[in-house]
């Protein structure tokens, strides 16, 4: 499975300019809208922090967007330009929600089988039986959060090209031939 399908696995991709890292910081910059800059996404179109070693990004969009993908990076100077690292995945938030909704659908699931299983006026197949019942509301909140993530991911696909597009326009930078992974 692709990992633009799946927001639990980052994507890297390592861009080539000539800039400085200091230029591409600035570069970037003008197209990044910081905390409650009042700039129109036609002119600015990511949101997020610039540093000159690092950024943190994601696409400006009209809707809410917790699981919508976000640009990790850092500028490293080398002889040719700035080689810039970028890692796409999940926002914090996102992840915030989904540990979130895990957690509660666990705890509602095992509430159920309690009070199933402590039923001692029912004789313990039945109990047993009833219990497996119990767990049929947790089994399809988990399942909506599942289809809820495909979703989300289909629905985020292109912000993440548009986040390396445009990375890759203001930065006058190109795909790395000598990729190189993370660290």
């Amino acid at each position: 499975m692709s990992a633009i399908w799946n927001p639990f696995v980052a994507s890297t991709v390592t861009l080539r300019t000539s800039l400085s890292p200091d230029a591409c910081a600035e570069r970037l910059g003008q197209h990044v809208k910081v905390s409650m800059e009042g700039a129109p996404r036609s002119r600015k179109p990511l949101a997020g922090r610039v540093t000159p070693e690092a950024f943190a990004v994601w696409w400006r969009s009209d809707y809410a967007g917790s699981i919508a993908p976000a640009a990790r990076g850092r500028f490293e100077s080398d002889s040719a330009g700035t080689v810039i690292l970028v890692r796409i995945q999940m926002k914090l938030t996102g992840w915030i929600w989904v540990i979130a909704w895990t957690a509660f659908s666990l705890l509602f699931g095992c509430l159920q089988v309690a009070r199933e299983l402590g039923d001692l006026q029912v004789p313990a197949p039945e109990r047993v039986a009833h219990a497996v019942e119990a767990l049929t509301a947790p089994a399809i909140m988990l399942a909506l959060l599942g289809a809820g993530l495909l979703i989300s991911c289909w629905i985020h696909r292109r912000e993440a090209g548009e986040i390396i597009e445009t990375l890759k326009t203001s930065l006058e930078a190109e795909p790395d031939p000598d990729f190189r992974p993370l660290r």
